[in-house]
């Protein structure tokens, strides 16, 4: 059974709501199966790289969420003992990712269970045509997945509130009674918080399959991948040409290179040479301090692109670099916020799920 049979099966009786909308669908199978889809690129009839950020999920409260200034980039470094020294803190995306590489190599590679929780977010325009308000509609994913052949791989979703973005759009929706479900080109939107919702997912874990490079590899084919960026750099440039990826390389590269730091189930050393090869990639650039959605400082990177539809493309990537851990990702269009995800937690655990 490959990840889009586990998908349909998993969701037999989907929640009411935002979440059983055709928008909601969406979001569930992007969370199982963490496909990114591009938000600015149109699709050719050649194969292109999946690609791009994950819908609505989860919510804290807009203060509890990544911090933009008023440009749409993110907000300065928070000053105080959170963040590293001004003169300690890396000057170049070079410098970023060879220190994220060098921190995360010492990170924990072993435990019963590889945990994945994500607060996904989508930026909304809803209310009456004549006021309409943005909103932030957001989901919350734990993903269990067993390193032991007895354990059952877990999956816990809960759609929490959605919140205004500005103080103007708070005004707009209170004006409009602050409603928590509104209907967005005939479909339901909903925006209450809902339960936690528990879904097997009933697949031997080493069978199981995580996307990358326009495919999808194995658990064993994950922990195989090389340890040395340039060897990393030359199995994915295979990768995209056997696949037939025809996006621009360096886009491609920033893109798998982007996963393989965020969320995959990597070991230390297949990650800092994900980060080490991402430092010579063409295009990433330093955007600066900036802090997310719950308050963690650190520092951004970007790639940004023009799409085929001429709309320019920016996707962040925030990271700690005290512990190399990637906190948070965000695509923007044309300079403003679509969607975000946010890594609240990853790493192996010996902990149990709490069902």
């Amino acid at each position: 059974m490959n990840i889009d049979e586990m998908v349909r099966a998993a969701r037999p009786e989907p929640p009411a709501g935002w979440a059983q909308s055709s928008d909601g669908q969406r979001v569930l199978d992007d969370v199982l199966t963490t496909r990114r889809a591009a938000t600015v690129r149109s699709r050719p009839a050649a194969r292109r790289l999946v690609l791009a950020a994950l819908v609505p999920v989860a919510a804290a409260a807009v203060a509890g969420v990544l911090v933009l200034g008023q440009s749409g980039q993110p907000a300065p470094f928070p000053t105080g003992t959170n963040g590293p020294a001004p003169e300690a803190a890396p000057k170049t995306a070079r410098e970023l990712l060879l220190v994220a590489a060098e921190r995360s190599a010492t990170a924990a590679a072993d435990g019963r269970y590889w945990l994945v929780v994500r607060e996904h977010g989508e930026l909304r325009q809803l209310g009456p045509a004549k006021r309409p308000y943005h909103m932030l509609l957001r989901l919350q994913d734990e993903q269990w997945q067993p390193t032991r052949a007895a354990d059952t791989s877990l999956v816990f979703f809960q759609r929490l509130a959605a919140t205004p973005v500005t103080a103007a759009d708070r005004a707009a929706w209170q004006a409009d009674g602050s409603p928590t479900r509104w209907t967005d080109g005939g479909v339901a939107v909903e925006g209450a918080a809902g339960p936690r919702t528990r879904r097997h997912i009933d697949q031997p874990n080493r069978s199981r399959t995580y996307p990358l490079g326009g495919t999808s590899l194995t658990a064993a084919q994950l922990e195989a991948l090389p340890t040395d960026p340039a060897a990393l750099r030359s199995w994915l440039l295979k990768l995209f040409k056997d696949v037939g990826i025809s996006e621009p390389v360096d886009y491609a590269l920033f893109w798998s290179g982007r996963h393989l730091v965020f969320d995959l189930p990597v070991s230390p050393g297949v990650r800092a040479a994900a980060y080490r090869m991402l430092a010579d990639v063409k295009g990433v650039t330093l955007l600066g301090p900036a802090t997310d959605r719950h308050g963690r400082p650190g520092l951004a990177i970007t790639y940004t692109r023009v799409g085929d539809n001429g709309k320019t493309g920016q996707t962040s990537l925030i990271i700690d670099p005290r512990t190399g851990q990637a906190l948070a990702e965000e695509d923007r269009t044309a300079g403003e916020l679509t969607r975000y995800t946010i890594l609240l937690r990853t790493g192996y655990t010996n902990e149990v799920p709490v069902r």
